[in-house]
């Protein structure tokens, strides 16, 4: 849309540049990942030369989530503009499409999020934990799931019902999303991330 590529420009992301859209919050949090590994891949992203826009549903809980990962961001990236973008809680859903279908990747969980990326044919890196991927994963070919491998999978919420933080999210480290995006982007890193096993 209009409106997005106006803002994109506005904060110093033109058209050449590669963009991350990263959404790392769903309506239900538990199929969240670990809010500082969300902000080291943010970091990392940056650091390689990829700028990234972070939006969230305007939901007062994903909202907080969402400030919350943005804060544990390396503190030189966190100005608004050239680099990163909050746009969390401030798109529409024509918007929130605008900003995958404009981005180079999406990164994010297992969301409606992550499926308008798909459906507007952005590669997408979706982290799945409790979800059945089956189900589930995004539609269509160049997308990358990871997830790791758990007896409980799916979840049927039964011993971890009352964690927000699910071992089969945590399970998933930061250098499994570097290595994806690395892939997708076929990027040459600053912190050479091992060949995926």
């Amino acid at each position: 849309s209009a409106s997005i590529k106006k803002i994109f420009e506005e904060n110093g992301f033109r058209g050449t540049d590669p963009v991350a859209h990263m959404h790392p919050t769903s309506r239900r949090l538990w199929k969240c990942w670990k809010d500082e590994y969300m902000a080291e891949v943010i970091s990392w992203l940056i650091d390689n030369g990829i700028k990234v826009v972070v939006t969230s549903a305007p939901t007062e809980k994903e909202l907080e989530k969402a400030k919350k990962i943005l804060s544990f961001v390396d503190p030189r990236f966190t100005t608004n503009g050239s680099r990163l973008l909050d746009l969390c809680g401030k798109t529409t859903i024509k918007e929130l499409a605008a900003v995958s279908a404009a981005s180079s990747l999406f990164i994010g969980v297992d969301s409606a999020p992550m499926h308008i990326a798909a459906a507007v044919k952005t590669p997408v890196i979706a982290l799945f934990g409790p979800t059945d991927k089956n189900s589930w994963a995004p539609y269509g070919k160049g997308h990358v799931v990871i997830e790791k491998p758990f007896p409980c999978k799916p979840c049927k919420k039964g011993s971890c019902a009352d964690i927000q933080l699910r071992d089969c999210m945590t399970a998933i480290k930061p250098d499994d999303v570097k290595k994806a995006v690395s892939t997708i982007l076929n990027l040459k890193t600053r912190d050479s991330v091992p060949e995926a096993k």
